[in-house]
C-alpha cells in the first residue's frame, strides 16, 4: 500500500522523537483516519496530525490499484511525457506523531514490498488544499522549518505500473473510499490483520 508511506497516504515519513514516539507522514489512503485506525487496530485520538508538503516529488495513479505511488518529480516527468506544473511537483500529506513501534510494524505490513523507505525533508504547513504551490513558496521564503523523516517511495523496479495521471485524495474519497471502509473483511487488510493476530499471540505466550 502507498504511504509519506509522510503510504505518507502520503502518504508519506518516519522520525523518532526524543520521547521515542514515531513520526510518520502519509500521502495516500492512510491520510484517512478511518483507514488508519483499521490498520493499526486502535483509535487515532492519541495521535497528532499536521499537514506537510514533500517537494520535488509527484503522486501518481497505479494501473492496478486505488492507492497512489509517490516518485521523484524527475521520474514522474518521464512517466507523464511532459514537464510538470509547480503543483504537480509536490505532494501534500499528513505528518502523524504518537505512533508506537507496534503501530509501525502494522503500517510496514500494510505498505508491502512495493515501496522503498527513503530519507527526505517535509515542510509543515497549515493549509488543507491540494493547490499548495503558493503556500510552499511562502514556507520556503520565510524559512519554515523542515522536518527530516522517511517516505516510502514507489519502487523504481515497478515503475511500469505507474500511470501518467495525477492522483488526488479528493478523487479517492469520492470514488473509492467505500471499498476501504464498508467491510471488516476487505482483502485490502488481510495481510495486516494476519500480522496483528501474530502479534497478539506472541504477547500471550
Amino acid at each position: 500500500m502507498a504511504a509519506f508511506r509522510v503510504q505518507v497516504p502520503l502518504v508519506i515519513s518516519i522520525k523518532t522523537a526524543a520521547d521515542g514516539q514515531k513520526w510518520v507522514t502519509r500521502y495516500g489512503t492512510l491520510m484517512n483516519e478511518v483507514i488508519l485506525e483499521r490498520v493499526i487496530g486502535r483509535s487515532t485520538t492519541e495521535l497528532s496530525f499536521q499537514n506537510a508538503i514533500l517537494t520535488e516529488h509527484t503522486r501518481l495513479h497505479l494501473r492496478h490499484a486505488d492507492y497512489p505511488a509517490v516518485i521523484p518529480a524527475s521520474v514522474a516527468k518521464v512517466v507523464m511525457g511532459r514537464d510538470l506544473t509547480p503543483d504537480e511537483g509536490q505532494v501534500l500529506g499528513k505528518l502523524i506523531s504518537g505512533l508506537t513501534s507496534n503501530d509501525m510494524l502494522l503500517l510496514d505490513e500494510f505498505e508491502g514490498n512495493e515501496y522503498v523507505s527513503t530519507s527526505v525533508s517535509v515542510i509543515v504547513i497549515e493549509t488543507t488544499s491540494e493547490n499548495t504551490v503558493g503556500t510552499t513558496l511562502k514556507c520556503l521564503t520565510t524559512n519554515k522549518p523542515q522536518i527530516q523523516c522517511t517516505v516510502y517511495l514507489y519502487s523504481e523496479a515497478l515503475i511500469s505500473a505507474v500511470a501518467p495521471l495525477i492522483w488526488t485524495y479528493e478523487e479517492f474519497i469520492q470514488q473509492h473510499i467505500h471499498k476501504w471502509v464498508s467491510t471488516e473483511d476487505s482483502a485490502n487488510y488481510s495481510e495486516v490483520d494476519n500480522r496483528r493476530e501474530v502479534m497478539r499471540v506472541d504477547r500471550l505466550e
